[in-house]
């Protein structure tokens, strides 16, 4: 034994451990051939020291939960596709969640198992990379045999990831419907179902009692203080109640209480279902046996304490809150209190049975075991009216260690007895007096959190606790002032060079930034005072969380921002003098609510602001005009003094001259100095306002020294020239104008934002309409629609049916027919009749902003080729003053040495040519040739129903070689229809009425086509009263005394019946209806093509594009699709799997592609499209993802691309918008070229009487940047 381990356990000092471990590494931790046998016998050594300190329940934990539970997790994350997309590098959650497709809670809890067991690393909260495990899984022989290493695991958690996958990866909450119900076949919960099979349910029992031998009891003197907290103060009447054990089991907790306090007043209650207090063998005849359910009223009031333990992570949150309500129904205020008996988890660095428990949540009960935050926002939900108010710690694993008590460590790792209190005043009764509290933490490192409900005092402070785990936040901020690419590159640099700033993305188009900032280290003022202090733009934060108000103070702002907030509000921000934004949760307090509010009573709405960075960008265009015309106006005369043939007074003249262009130099032009000097100090940038601050000092300064030599006497040659300083400060600003002008209309002509409408017509409770302001909507809402006008925002119809026209954001030219039930999207535009609609997303989130977000996010994005832009323009400026240089060097030489000038009059006439040169010269276009077609191209693909996600996508899409489409829902409309059908030998139509009537209203796709069907035929359905749909399989029933079946083949045993057989063949999903289990009728479905896809295939491959088709369905199904539309068989694939989809895709990247009408070889671009259903994978895989999208889901995809409407012409619209940017791009590339290098060589008087006056250089950048301008802006009209 090359280590003794009961060193580190005998000695007591937990520093042994780390040598151990030190020890261990230095064999185990670099296996080769060589030492593996040292490196097995280390190992086996290592898990005989975690047995020498695991405790026997520890060691159940582990083997029951904790290992099942990983496996569940494993396997579920790498049929998602998580390990291939995890790798060394640091990947956080939201990301991995947006690039698979796959919702995020999910995600994080599986991976935080996953890293507790040591299988993926955590590298900060939420934030995770690979190891060589995870990475072995990405191997498919690995992986795809993994797997099949859990035979031994629950049933439950077995096919946990069968599950998932069945349901598109969405975890339901509803208890009938979870992946214990898949497995076991069963539409009964979990407990109902083990009272049905008293075997299992004996088992389960018993293996919870185990599982609560040997943990700490919550009654210990330093957890709980009972006979503080519960016996002082108890009532001594005779039915006093003192503990009420809700869903206490066989009564193992309150039996301890009794042991504990044998002398305790009151009465002890246990409460539980029926079988299970029907079960109890042994239990103190003094404490009383009581069936209840805890969905109904609570029969026992007024007792002092009501228990809960372990019972409330059994439940989804909407389950808790029905019961929680029938407590707080039965406590007597100011008497009562609540204990809640729970695991929490960390918010981050859990361990592995804390997260074990949690995956025997998810898959048992579709509930979970909740971090501190999440604890925190059940309990706080209004509908409860709790309010967390309190804690407390007792020892940690480490003070037992030492037998010394530590309190008040850190909250969000250790939290466990949390104080909460009803908030809501009941009719007369008067709130009681807080209490507070203690928590523990025993020595499993597993959290069981004890939470003391009791009631609020009048006039009480809220106590804030810590939250924990949120460093980062993301801000969004809108930027004036920003005229140039060189003042891109400055905003870069100046917040790049930031240590708590990331994902730093900025946009000279847009006039705004996104960042992280780490709030351990900086604040968002921090950001905003750097901004100012270092460069000369004008900064706005944008509300990007939550639902925000602004809102104009009649009072000092000050107050509002630093005094008490109401509950719900998450930020009180001043914007200007007398206006503050409000920022606030609308699930805990609606806008209305919020403005009803003693707090809001001086303050009212601000005028509204569709588009808060469209509106910082008029504010900065009018203020470029105004200075424009100022410096117009100042200029005019100046050029009439010296232009215009006027009497021979020079001197006042020049007087007069000089005063002008003095304040133009210093009023207009006077902002470019300190914006050139902080560029080149804080920011290392030398950009073009440094260009224009050399050429019009030079022309000014040159000019007042020359009129002081005029003054004294001895006038120069030249004399002086102040109309050059002045029109060339003019032409620059007029410039500057037109082109900010032309950037910002291009920007406007795309806004989605604007699409948002002001007002709503808001239904009340008595049916009264009521105009109001949209941004005062709030959940549970009705409003009404009037015809011919804008939908306010997201919502559900409740009565009223109309067309909607929803072009604007689909694309889609017909309009949408909308009645009952019908989603209706914000911004479109209802038809002929009135619409009432229940609101069920928020203006400022609901899909304007979804749409809009995504495709700001596309604008902010930057493409390869855009790097080449950046750079040659990085370079430009510097280039640009070398050329300066060697011109007046040149001209000062030719002049002397050539045309025999005086050396003044050479340097004189050298200047004029140097300013020029360095004004003529603009890099703008250079900057602006690809951001300026991305921004019009992403506007114009979004309102035609195509959104891009990332620039990159328009980038490439042109030159797609490859598209590979996904057979259902995709290139079908995922709607089956009947296309054969046969009534077998004794069918009759009395038979099909009995089909009809046992269907019902089965909501099944396969069931409800054949009602559909048979309803067309204008039968009438005989009643199935006892109808019952058995999950999986179909639907069966009684009727004048006659079984009825209906379903799939296999599970009527009618699969080798070869009328079946022969459907089957012909690629037909069948429907078989049996009476007696006599076969009556075979039913063919088959998926019908969408009605575009013949059309959209058929233009791709005249393109020269190969279209491919994958599918997971049986041969002949898919087969008959491709064939119908003419897709070669040797580019279709049936039967696939995720990872088969991937392999196909990476084959065709790894080929080189041959074009079919040309027949050249080039590099494959591979487009994938598909309906997000079993997707991420291939979609992460291609080069380009599409997903084929339905109005309000948008959001959750993981591809590149995503389609609004669920028409497969927006793929010729991703193709079509990519080749007609990407030609823009070339024309700014060349126009710019062209331009520069003409400018340069005309200003530098390279061509012979051909030269740009110095004065009307100004118009450089006008003549540069307003081609490349209008080239982006054509695309609007382009046809695409």
């Amino acid at each position: 034994m090359l280590v003794d381990v009961s060193i580190a356990v005998r000695a007591n000092d937990p520093g042994a451990v780390p040598c151990l471990l030190q020890k261990l590494s230095e064999f185990g931790g670099k296996p080769s051939v060589d030492h593996n046998d040292t490196r097995m016998e280390m190992l086996s050594h290592a898990k005989a020291l975690v047995r020498a300190l695991q405790t026997p329940r520890e060691t159940m934990i582990e083997q029951n939960w904790a290992q099942p539970g990983c496996h569940t997790a494993i396997t579920t994350c790498y049929n998602a596709g998580v390990f291939g997309v995890l790798g060394d590098q640091p990947m956080k959650v939201d990301d991995i969640a947006s690039k698979l497709g796959k919702p995020r809670e999910l995600l994080a809890r599986l991976m935080r198992h996953i890293a507790a067991m040591g299988f993926i690393t955590e590298t900060s909260s939420d934030e995770y990379k690979a190891t060589n495990f995870s990475k072995a899984l990405t191997i498919p022989i690995i992986g795809d045999g993994y797997p099949a290493l859990g035979g031994g695991a629950h049933q439950s958690c077995s096919k946990f990831s069968q599950y998932l996958e069945k349901n598109s990866y969405e975890l339901t909450t509803d208890i009938t419907n979870g992946p214990y119900q898949y497995a076991f076949g069963t539409e009964l919960d979990m407990f109902r179902y083990l009272d049905t099979h008293p075997p299992l349910g004996q088992q389960f029992n018993n293996h919870m009692g185990g599982y609560r031998q040997g943990r700490p009891s919550w009654m210990d003197s330093n957890f709980y203080p009972v006979q503080e907290q519960l016996i002082h103060g108890m009532d001594t009447s005779k039915d006093a109640i003192l503990l009420v054990d809700i869903g206490g089991g066989y009564g193992h907790d309150i039996q301890e209480f009794r042991n504990k306090y044998p002398q305790v007043p009151g009465r002890l209650v246990l409460q539980d279902r029926p079988s299970v207090i029907e079960g109890i063998e042994q239990l103190d005849p003094i404490i009383e046996r009581m069936e209840y359910d805890f969905y109904l009223e609570q029969p026992l009031k007024a007792a002092r304490a009501y228990y809960m333990h372990s019972v409330l992570h059994d439940w989804p949150d909407d389950v808790c809150r029905r019961i929680l309500k029938q407590v707080a129904g039965a406590m007597k205020p100011g008497y009562s209190k609540l204990l809640i008996n729970e695991n929490v988890i960390p918010d981050t660095g859990a361990d592995w049975q804390a997260t074990a428990l949690d995956m025997m949540m998810i898959t048992l009960f579709s509930s979970k075991e909740r971090t501190y935050t999440q604890w925190s926002q059940l309990l706080e939900s209004p509908e409860i009216g709790l309010k967390i108010a309190a804690a407390a710690h007792y020892p940690s694993m480490k003070s037992l260690v030492h037998q010394a008590m530590q309190r008040y460590i850190d909250l969000a790792r250790y939290a466990e007895l949390i104080v909460v209190m009803p908030i809501q005043k009941k009719e007369g009764v008067e709130p009681a007096t807080i209490e507070k509290a203690v928590t523990y933490r025993d020595s499993l490192s597993v959290t069981y959190p004890l939470i003391d409900a009791t009631e609020i005092a009048n006039g009480s402070d809220n106590i804030d606790l810590e939250k924990g785990g949120v460093t980062r936040e993301h801000l969004v901020i809108s930027v004036s002032g920003m005229t140039c690419t060189g003042c891109e590159t400055k905003l870069q640099r100046t917040l790049g060079s930031l240590d708590y700033v990331s994902k730093l993305q900025t946009s000279l188009v847009l006039a705004r930034v996104e960042l992280d900032i780490n709030t351990k280290l900086a604040t968002v003022n921090d950001v905003v005072e750097h901004l100012h202090r270092t460069t000369e733009f004008k900064c706005e934060i944008v509300s990007n969380q939550g639902c925000s108000l602004d809102l104009i103070c009649s009072g000092d702002p000050a107050a509002f921002v630093n005094g008490q907030w109401p509950d719900g509000v998450l930020d009180v921000r001043r914007l200007n003098k007398d206006t503050i934004r409000v920022e606030y949760d609308a699930k805990i307090v609606g806008a209305r609510n919020l403005m009803c509010d003693e707090w809001s009573r001086s303050l009212q709405l601000a005028p509204p602001c569709p588009d808060s960075s469209l509106e910082a960008g008029n504010r900065h265009v009018r203020n470029m005009g105004l200075l424009t015309l100022l410096s117009a106006a100042l200029t005019i005369p100046v050029l009439v003094m010296a232009w215009a043939p006027l009497p021979e007074r020079e001197i006042a003249y020049g007087s007069a001259s000089l005063a002008l262009a003095t304040v133009v130099q210093v009023v207009i032009a006077g902002p470019f100095y300190p914006k050139a000097l902080k560029a080149l100090v804080f920011s290392k940038v030398i950009e073009m306002d440094l260009l224009i601050v050399l050429s019009t000092s030079a022309a000014y300064i040159f000019s007042v020294v020359s009129f002081g030599y005029l003054v004294s006497g001895n006038p120069l040659s030249t004399g002086e020239f102040f109309e050059t300083s002045t029109l060339l400060v003019t032409l620059i600003m007029v410039g500057r104008w037109v082109a900010s002008l032309a950037r910002q209309k291009a920007a406007e002509s795309i806004s989605i934002r604007s699409l948002q409408t002001p007002t709503a017509m808001l239904v009340s409770d008595d049916g009264m309409e009521k105009e109001i302001d949209a941004r005062m909507l709030q959940y549970g809402d009705i409003f009404r629609v009037a015809p011919d006008s804008r939908i306010p925002t997201d919502g559900t119809v409740i009565s009223g049916s109309s067309e909607i026209d929803e072009s604007m954001l689909t694309g889609e030219a017909q309009p949408v027919e909308k009645h009952t039930k019908s989603a209706v999207i914000a911004g479109t535009i209802n038809g002929s009749e009135t619409l009432t609609v229940r609101l069920t997303r928020l203006p400022g989130d609901n899909t304007i902003t979804t749409i809009a977000g995504m495709v700001d996010e596309a604008k902010l994005s930057k493409p390869k080729i855009q790097e080449i832009a950046d750079t040659v323009a990085s370079y430009f400026v510097p280039v640009v003053v070398t050329l300066t240089i060697i011109t007046f060097v040149i001209w000062v030489a030719i002049g002397v040495a050539i045309r025999h000038q005086s050396g003044s009059e050479a340097t004189i006439e050298a200047i004029t040519y140097a300013i020029t040169v360095l004004i003529v010269s603009c890099p703008c276009a250079i900057g602006l040739a690809v951001p300026m077609v991305i921004v019009i191209a992403s506007g114009v693909a979004a309102k035609r129903g195509v959104v891009f996600k990332t620039a990159g996508s328009i980038e490439v899409a042109y030159r797609t070689t490859d598209v590979v489409f996904d057979k259902t829902g995709t290139l079908t409309a995922g709607k089956l229809a009947v296309v054969h059908e046969e009534y077998v030998q004794g069918g009759s139509v009395d038979d099909a009425k009995l089909l009809l009537g046992l269907l019902g209203n089965v909501k099944h796709p396969v069931s409800a086509a054949i009602a559909t069907h048979l309803s067309s035929q204008g039968l009438s359905a005989t009643a199935v009263p006892d109808a019952k749909v058995v999950t999986g399989r179909g639907v069966q029933g009684m009727a004048n005394g006659k079984k009825l079946r209906a379903g799939n083949s296999r599970w009527l045993a009618l699969s080798e019946d070869p009328r079946v057989r022969s459907m089957l063949s012909q690629g037909f999903t069948t429907f078989c209806f049996t009476v007696d289990s006599t076969l009556v009728a075979i039913y063919g479905l088959q998926d019908t093509l969408r009605p575009d896809a013949a059309f959209t295939i058929d233009c791709l491959q005249c393109s020269g594009i190969n279209v491919h088709v994958l599918s997971g369905d049986d041969d002949g199904a898919v087969k008959g699709i491709a064939s119908q539309l003419d897709v070669p068989e040797e580019n279709v694939r049936s039967r696939c799997s995720p990872a088969d989809k991937q392999t196909y895709i990476q084959s065709l990247l790894a080929a080189s592609s041959t074009a079919l009408l040309t027949g050249k070889s080039r590099m494959p671009i591979v487009m994938f499209v598909g309906d997000g259903t079993n997707d991420a994978v291939a979609l992460a895989q291609a080069t380009i993802g599409v997903h084929m999208s339905s109005g309000t889901d948008i959001a959750q995809s993981a591809a590149d691309v995503v389609l609004v409407r669920p028409s497969l012409s927006g793929v010729l619209t991703i193709v079509s918008v990519s080749r007609k940017a990407i030609h823009r791009i070339v024309f700014n590339f060349s126009w710019s070229f062209v331009y520069n290098t003409f400018a340069v060589l005309l200003g530098a008087g390279a061509f012979v009487h051909a030269r740009i006056p110095p004065e009307f250089a100004g118009l450089g950048e006008l003549v540069s940047v307003l081609p490349v301008v209008l080239a982006a802006v054509l695309l609007r009209w382009s046809k695409v």
